[in-house]
């Protein structure tokens, strides 16, 4: 049941309807509390898309340690270049 709702939520994040793309992607994170790393990687990302800066961050992060080395690279690169967007630059 999650995996859809995650699906959902991405179209309706796509086509610009926050609240429902927010609403699918939190039922689906529930679902998948206790799935494979993976898949909950996949729900809060999708939830960190729609959601305000701060919590969009943390849960982007959490969504990060979520995937492990042995995931498809895309998915841990497509985390991190959205992180990258929207954390502040570290100075050296």
């Amino acid at each position: 049941m999650a995996e859809p709702l995650t699906g959902l939520a991405a179209i309706a994040l796509a086509r610009g309807r926050t609240t429902e793309a927010i609403a699918l992607a939190e039922r689906a994170v529930k679902l998948r509390k206790a799935a494979a790393p993976l898949e909950i990687a996949e729900s809060r990302f999708v939830l960190a898309q729609s959601v305000d800066s701060g919590r969009a961050l943390e849960l982007a992060h959490l969504a990060l340690a979520d995937l492990s080395a042995e995931d498809p690279p895309h998915q841990r690169l497509e985390v991190e270049v959205w992180l990258r967007a929207r954390e502040p630059a570290v100075s050296p």
